[in-house]
């Protein structure tokens, strides 16, 4: 495969993949061709290309029957308008959208095409070095603003809501997955600059109290659930949480500076605990010291 060209400085403009064996091409722009370039061949060879078309076709003739070239060099704010001249004016075989500005916007595919694609991933098992290589791959600082950018202020309607729980519902994480998940959180530490992020985000925003009735739908759905308040936790769990939270200063055993003290007091002036939350801290205190004559009568 020869990349052109072969220079490390932003360039913008339209470029094109050629499949060398049969003359089809892909059209597309970037403000930073070069890096575009290396984006398609990274994500080719990873066999995670967006347009299956063009991976296909990669997987068939291999890398050395691509080319990779530019078009037509120009400024930044024309590339759009340059490359849907190329598409409309020389019809690319590996671009499935014709609109530049839509992209994607409205295309289906066809049910035959949905169940085709379905049928040709089942039994399908990444190798371990393909796995490696997705997880080693990070955006560009410009993709991930595009991405914030894209999800600021997006409010999701009640049904999608509604559907994104459903399609959570009854989904189990294996063991296997639970130990992955524990290991890769073992002596994580948040920095500092993370956690000043955070802070400033949540600055100002009022607390919001649960609903007496979305209180009593989070009480039924734990109803017999092993991990509620008055499970025994086994001396091995406890072990991983403790290697878990080695180096965290929120960890039990923490102790508050003069500060975060006299914020909590501040935070908690006028507040005045129902009938009901007492009911509730003194049943939960009884359970607690249960647990401990238990734990060590079981020493």
């Amino acid at each position: 495969m020869i990349i052109t060209p072969n220079v490390n400085k932003k360039i913008s403009g339209v470029y094109e993949i050629v499949n060398t064996i049969n003359g089809h091409r892909y059209i597309g722009s970037s403000v930073n061709i070069v890096r575009r370039f290396k984006d398609h061949k990274y994500k080719l060879k990873c066999g995670i290309h967006a347009n299956s078309h063009l991976q296909n076709a990669w997987k068939k003739h291999g890398e050395t029957a691509f080319l990779f070239s530019v078009i037509e060099y120009c400024e930044a704010n024309l590339v759009t308008e340059r490359e849907q001249f190329y598409i409309d004016t020389e019809n690319p075989k590996y671009n499935k959208a014709r609109g530049v500005l839509a992209s994607m916007r409205g295309y289906k595919h066809s049910k035959e095409t949905v169940e085709k694609n379905r049928l040709s991933h089942i039994g399908i098992i990444q190798s371990e070095e393909s796995k490696a290589k997705k997880r080693a791959y990070r955006h560009t600082p410009e993709a991930i603003q595009k991405i914030i950018q894209a999800g600021t202020g997006r409010i999701f309607t009640e049904e999608r809501k509604q559907n994104i729980g459903k399609s959570h519902l009854g989904i189990k994480a294996t063991e296997e997955t639970k130990k992955k998940l524990r290991d890769s959180h073992l002596g994580f530490i948040m920095p500092q600059e993370t956690k000043d992020k955070l802070s400033e985000i949540l600055k100002g925003r009022p607390g919001k109290s649960p609903s007496k009735e979305t209180r009593e739908k989070i009480s039924n759905s734990l109803k017999g659930n092993k991990n509620c308040v008055g499970r025994y936790i086994s001396e091995e769990n406890r072990r991983l949480f403790s290697e878990i939270n080695k180096g965290n200063k929120n960890a039990l055993g923490h102790k508050m500076n003069d500060e975060a003290k006299h914020k909590l007091i501040e935070m908690h002036k006028g507040k005045i605990a129902s009938e009901e939350t007492r009911k509730k801290m003194s049943e939960s205190h009884k359970r607690r010291i249960e647990r401990e004559h238990a734990n060590k009568s079981a020493v």
